[in-house]
C-alpha cells in the first residue's frame, strides 16, 4: 500500500513537470494559431514592402554581429589562456563586463558619443580625419552590429576560454612535439577541440541579436523583431504580427539546429587534463599590443557607457526613478519567485522520470530562452484577450473590477509575468537541474527506504542541499527580468513603469541624461551576475572542460 502510494505521488510529480511545458507552447500555439487565422490588407503590403527589408535586415545583423562576436570571443580567449602580458588578469574577468548592460543601454551610450556632434564624431571628423570626408553617424545598421558585437562577444569568450582552459596542456605537449609554433597549435589542434563550444556561444550570440528590439529600433533598421512590434502597433494587425513571428521563430529554430548538427559533427572525444599550463611570456611590443586590442571591447562595451551615465545621471528625476526602480523589483521578484517554483517542479520531475519520452517532453519548456520577446508577446495577446471576454460574459470582471467590460488580463502585470515565464522558465530549470544532479541517487533511495515520499524527499533532502544552487537560479532570473525590455513594453499595464521602458522612452525621445539615473541602477543590476559567472570560473578546475550552465545563462 505505501509502495503504491509512493509510486503514485512519483507520477504526480512528473505530470505536473510536464505541465510546465504548458507556459512555453501556449504562446507559441497562439502565434501559429494566429498566422494560420485568415487575411487582411496589412499583410499584403508588409510582403510586397516591407518584409524583404525586415528579412535582409534581420540577416545582415545576425551574420555580421555573429562573425564579428566570434573573431573577437575567440581571440581574447585565446590570448589570456595562452599569454602573459600586463594586464592579463585584470581582462580575464574585465571582458565579461559587457554582459552587465542590456544591449540597448550601449547603443544610448555609444549614439551620445559617437553620433553627429558627439565628442568622439566631432574629433575623428575634425581632427584625424578631416573636414572633408564625408560625416556618418553611428545610427545605421553597422552601428547596431557594432553595439550588439561589444555586448554579445563575451557568450563565445566564456565558453571559448573555458575549452582553451581545458586542453591547453594537450596543444601545447602536441605542438612541441611536432616542433610546431603558436598559430599551428591554434588553427591545427585548439580551436577544432574548441569548435562545439564557440558553435555554443555563437548560437547564443545568434539568438540574442534575431530578438533584439531596443538595439534595431533605437538605430532604425528594420527586422523582423521590430516588425512585429510595427505590425502589432502602427499596422494594428495581428495576423501580421503573428505571421512576422513565425518566420522569426522559424529562422532561430533552424539556424540551431544546423548548429546542433555541426556540434555533433565537430565534437571529439577529448579526456582534459588538470595539469596546470603556464602562459608564455610576450615581449613589451608585443604584450603592449595585445594588453590593448584585449581591453578595447569590454572598454568600449562597458566602462565607456557606464562613465557616460555616472557623469550625466545628475539631471534623473529621483521620484520618477524610484517609482520606476520600485517597478522593477516587484515585477522581477514576483516573476523570479513564480520561475523558481516552476523550475524547481520541472527539474524534480525530470529526476524522477524514468521514461525518454517523458524526459523529451518536457525539454520543451527549455525551448522558451530562445524565442524573442516579442514573439511571446504576440503569442499572449490572443490567449489572454479571449480569457478576459470569458471572464467578462460569466461576470467575474465585474465581480473583481466593478466593470464588465475590464480587461483583467490583457495588459496587466499577470501578462508579463508569465511571458517572463515562456522566456526565463529555461534559466530557473537549467540551473535546479544542474544542482539536483548533484545529489546522489542513493540519498533518494535512503530517504524512500525510511518512508519519506517524493515530496518530503524534495523539502528534507534535495533542497537543504541545494539551496545554493537554487539560490542562483532566482538571481539569474530576477536579473534578466529587470532588463527585459519588449516583452514589459508591449505586456505591461497602463502607467506601469520599469527601469527598461524609462530608458528606453527617455532615450527614444533624445533625453538621455535624464536616463542616465535609470541606466545606472539598471547597471548595478547587471554586475551582480557576471560576478558570479567570474566566481564559478575562477574557482572550476582546469580540467573541468565544459561552462556552468548558470554561467552560459548569465
Amino acid at each position: 500500500m505505501r509502495i503504491t502510494g509512493l509510486f503514485n505521488e512519483n507520477r504526480l510529480w512528473v505530470a505536473l513537470g510536464v505541465a510546465t511545458t504548458l507556459v512555453v507552447l501556449l504562446p507559441l500555439a497562439a502565434v501559429v494559431a494566429g498566422a494560420m487565422s485568415g487575411t487582411d490588407d496589412a499583410w499584403d503590403h508588409v510582403t510586397s514592402t516591407l518584409l524583404p527589408r525586415y528579412a535582409t535586415g534581420t540577416l545582415l545583423l545576425v551574420s555580421m554581429t555573429a562573425v564579428l562576436a566570434s573573431l573577437i570571443g575567440v581571440s581574447a580567449a585565446w590570448a589570456v589562456t595562452v599569454y602573459r602580458f600586463p594586464g592579463r588578469r585584470t581582462l580575464a574577468w574585465a571582458l565579461l563586463l559587457p554582459l552587465a548592460l542590456p544591449p540597448y543601454l550601449v547603443a544610448y551610450a555609444l549614439t551620445d558619443l559617437m553620433d553627429f556632434g558627439g565628442p568622439i564624431h566631432e574629433l575623428v571628423h575634425g581632427t584625424l580625419i578631416g573636414e572633408s570626408w564625408p560625416r556618418s553617424g553611428i545610427r545605421s545598421a553597422y552601428g547596431a552590429v557594432l553595439v550588439l558585437t561589444l555586448s554579445l562577444y563575451p557568450y563565445v569568450y566564456v565558453a571559448a576560454r573555458q575549452s582553451f582552459i581545458a586542453t591547453a596542456f594537450y596543444t601545447r605537449s602536441v605542438a612541441r612535439s611536432l616542433g610546431r609554433g603558436p598559430l599551428y597549435s591554434f588553427f591545427v589542434i585548439a580551436l577544432p577541440l574548441a569548435a562545439p563550444a564557440v558553435i555554443g556561444g555563437t548560437l547564443l550570440v545568434v539568438m540574442e541579436t534575431a530578438g533584439d528590439f531596443g538595439v534595431a529600433d533605437y538605430f532604425a533598421v528594420d527586422t523582423l523583431s521590430t516588425g512585429v512590434y510595427r505590425a502589432w502597433l502602427s499596422l494594428d494587425s495581428t495576423v501580421s504580427a503573428a505571421r512576422i513571428s513565425v518566420l522569426l521563430l522559424l529562422g532561430v529554430i533552424a539556424f540551431a539546429a544546423t548548429a546542433g548538427a555541426i556540434r555533433r559533427r565537430t565534437a571529439t572525444p577529448f579526456s582534459a587534463a588538470s595539469h596546470p599550463v603556464p602562459p608564455t611570456p610576450l615581449g613589451p611590443l608585443a604584450g603592449g599590443l595585445v594588453s590593448t586590442l584585449c581591453a578595447a571591447p569590454p572598454a568600449m562595451g562597458f566602462l565607456v557607457p557606464l562613465l557616460l551615465f555616472v557623469v550625466q545621471a545628475a539631471d534623473t528625476n529621483r521620484g520618477v526613478l524610484l517609482s520606476a526602480t520600485r517597478g522593477t523589483a516587484t515585477l522581477a521578484l514576483i516573476s523570479a519567485t513564480v520561475a523558481l517554483v516552476l523550475g524547481v517542479v520541472h527539474a524534480y520531475a525530470h529526476r524522477l522520470s524514468r521514461q525518454r519520452r517523458t524526459r523529451l517532453a518536457m525539454s520543451i519548456a527549455l525551448l522558451g530562452y530562445g524565442i524573442p520577446g516579442t514573439v511571446i508577446s504576440v503569442g499572449l495577446l490572443g490567449p489572454l484577450s479571449m480569457l478576459d471576454h470569458v471572464l467578462s460574459a460569466s461576470g467575474v470582471s465585474q465581480l473583481i473590477g466593478g466593470d464588465s467590460s475590464a480587461l483583467l488580463l490583457t495588459g496587466s502585470l499577470f501578462a508579463v509575468v508569465l511571458g517572463c515565464q515562456t522566456r526565463f522558465l529555461a534559466i530557473s530549470a537549467t540551473t535546479v537541474r544542474a544542482s539536483f544532479q548533484r545529489v546522489r541517487r542513493s540519498f533518494d533511495e535512503a530517504a524512500r527506504t525510511l518512508g519519506n515520499g517524493a515530496t518530503r524527499t524534495l523539502l528534507r533532502v534535495h533542497l537543504p542541499l541545494t539551496h545554493r544552487g537554487v539560490a542562483i537560479a532566482g538571481l539569474l532570473v530576477f536579473i534578466d527580468v529587470c532588463k527585459e525590455l519588449p516583452m514589459t513594453l508591449l505586456l505591461r499595464p497602463f502607467n506601469f513603469e520599469t527601469l527598461a521602458v524609462r530608458v528606453y522612452q527617455l532615450a527614444s525621445d533624445e533625453r538621455l541624461e535624464e536616463a542616465s539615473g535609470a541606466a545606472l541602477v539598471l547597471a548595478a543590476v547587471g554586475v551582480a551576475p557576471v560576478l558570479l559567472l567570474v566566481r564559478l570560473i575562477q574557482d572550476q578546475p582546469s580540467g573541468e572542460s565544459n561552462a556552468p550552465k548558470a554561467a552560459t545563462h548569465a
